[in-house]
């Protein structure tokens, strides 16, 4: 009979409590009856307790397992589930019996590519976290994310999270942050976050607005974009604002451009947090070109009302004037007159003609004639124009310089009337230069752009701020026998023609720069210049005196 083991426990002599293992086997005599056993004990107490410590250890690894939130997979070294915890068989609707089955992946990724995808992560055991889609027993599909661990006997454990609700929350939080950043850039407002005297946050309508880029502006102060005449307003209505003072909603103020422009930009802003600490919310409008066609809507109103009465004016000096003039003519043709009468008469005569000149003036702004449409060399006029003025004897003292483009576009419109805005603005010009003074004049056709600019420049005192605004306005003058009209009529002239002029300060500051701008008619073939003037440079600096 084989002798066999048991385990049993004792009680010592001293009352402690052990294990021996006990091996018996029956003896027989000659007949085959049992006449008693031999057997071997030993103690095995030690044996006993590291049995019961391992499993109580497996007891409580088994309970942690079971209770952590997350879900934990044991796979042995051919890759297949050897045990699965609580929260992944009630997460994935599977038993530990139907995980350790070995097809259970073909119900967990039903897609071939995707499955062999799955696997040859498992089996790298890469120890990083990666997401999978993973079929649940009742056909849903979730977002999870997984870790495997590698063992040391080639086993690995993964641990896996359900991120199926944290992915909704972040795709609903991606839709809505891309629509918020949508409205953001999209907005026809600059919005700016400001810290510190700093920009931390913009769109892409401050850079258009300010011309700088994104980095640049991050980089300088924001005073700084702002005309030095209104910083201390934006300063101070900035320290109401963190103090909790009342301030206006919204105030105008102007921004420099990178290129040096002037805009008027209407602002509004609060105060909000900003990573913990207070900074500004500003909202900006661009309302330069808003104000240009409010002013020129009111200009217009004006010079509508102007117009009527100069034109009702002019027709009730014309007559008068007229009897005025012929008795004069009438007296001077007298014979024996007196020196002194004549002189008076003479007099009165001329003032007579320069009255009916301005009559003229007025008639051609209270209603200024129809445009006669042609293709018109601008080179061109310019010529013809400069011809004519050259012969002025008070031109003797200055020097003319000029450089035309000789590949210059025609326009499209009246060239006795574009002749008569160029002879206008040379005349102030020439008024205005100093003796030995000079006077450039140049067109071009600027680098991509569909139109024609003419600029004349001076060397004299220049144009004060204060007129820059007026000079378009009619009777403003600041000579002594000007009538004020000629730039009015010039700049009706322009309107005409679709085009503008531009009035600024030289170059360095000297002088007077008027530059006519006009649409350029594509298609029309020009006519070559017979007399083209032609110069060395395009900007030449001026020299002279700055007012």
């Amino acid at each position: 009979m084989p002798i066999k083991a048991y385990d049993l426990e004792i009680i010592r002599k001293n009352g402690t409590k052990g294990f021996n293992e006990i091996s018996a086997a029956l003896i027989r005599n000659a007949e085959g009856k049992p006449v008693g056993f031999r057997g071997v004990t030993r103690d095995v107490t030690e044996r006993k307790r590291a049995e019961e410590e391992l499993r109580y250890q497996n007891e409580i690894q088994r309970t942690i397992l079971d209770s952590i939130p997350v879900m934990v997979a044991f796979l042995g070294r051919e890759g297949h589930h050897q045990f699965v915890n609580r929260c992944w068989q009630s997460t994935l609707g599977w038993s530990l019996e139907e995980a350790q089955y070995n097809e259970i992946f073909t119900k967990l990724y039903p897609d071939p590519e995707y499955r062999k995808y799955v696997l040859d992560y498992i089996k790298r055991a890469a120890g990083t976290w990666s997401d999978f889609n993973i079929r649940t027993r009742a056909g849903h599909v979730l977002d999870t994310s997984w870790i495997n661990v590698p063992l040391s006997d080639g086993s690995n454990i993964g641990i896996g999270i359900d991120i199926t609700e944290r992915k909704r929350v972040e795709d609903a939080l991606r839709k809505v942050e891309e629509q918020y950043r949508s409205i953001f850039e999209n907005a026809n407002d600059a919005i700016l976050i400001v810290q510190d005297g700093l920009l931390r946050l913009t769109n892409s309508k401050a850079l258009s607005m300010t011309g700088y880029t994104l980095e640049e502006l991050l980089n300088i102060p924001v005073i700084d974009l702002v005309h030095p005449d209104d910083r201390t307003l934006v300063m101070e209505r900035h320290q109401k604002r963190i103090k909790g003072e009342p301030v206006p909603d919204y105030y105008t103020i102007r921004i420099i451009h990178k290129n040096g422009d002037i805009r008027l930009v209407e602002a509004n802003a609060v105060i909000t947090p900003w990573q913990g600490r207070p900074a500004a919310l500003a909202f900006v409008r661009d309302v330069t070109e808003q104000e240009a066609m409010r002013e020129v809507l009111i200009r217009s109103d004006k010079l509508s009302a102007l117009g009527k009465l100069s034109a009702g004016l002019a027709h009730e000096l014309r007559n008068p004037l007229a009897v005025i003039s012929s008795c004069a003519q009438l007296c001077l043709k007298k014979p024996k007159l007196p020196a002194a009468l004549g002189k008076n008469l003479d007099m009165i005569n001329r003032n007579v003609q320069r009255a009916d000149q301005l009559i003229n003036d007025l008639l051609a702004f209270s209603k200024p004639s129809q445009i006669s449409w042609k293709p018109v060399d601008i080179n061109d006029i310019l010529s013809r124009t400069l011809r004519m003025v050259k012969l002025e004897k008070s031109v003797r003292h200055l020097s003319f310089e000029t450089d035309f483009d000789p590949d210059l576009p025609p326009v499209l419109g009246d060239g006795e009337k574009i002749g008569q805005v160029f002879l206008n603005i040379l005349l102030n010009a020439i008024q205005a230069s100093p003796e030995g003074g000079k006077v450039l004049v140049l067109s071009q056709r600027p680098v991509g752009e569909n139109r024609v600019e003419v600029t004349i420049m001076d060397n004299g005192p220049g144009i004060p701020a204060e007129h820059l605004k007026k000079i378009f306005d009619p009777f403003f003058t600041t000579k002594a026998e000007g009538t004020g009209l000629g730039l009015s009529i010039s700049n009706s002239i322009m309107e005409q023609h679709n085009g503008r002029i531009d009035v600024t300060a030289g170059p360095e500051g000297i002088g007077a720069r008027v530059s006519v701008v006009l649409p350029v008619v594509e298609g029309v073939r020009k006519k070559p210049v017979k007399e083209a003037l032609t110069g060395r440079s395009r900007l030449p600096k001026m020299r002279g005196k700055k007012s």
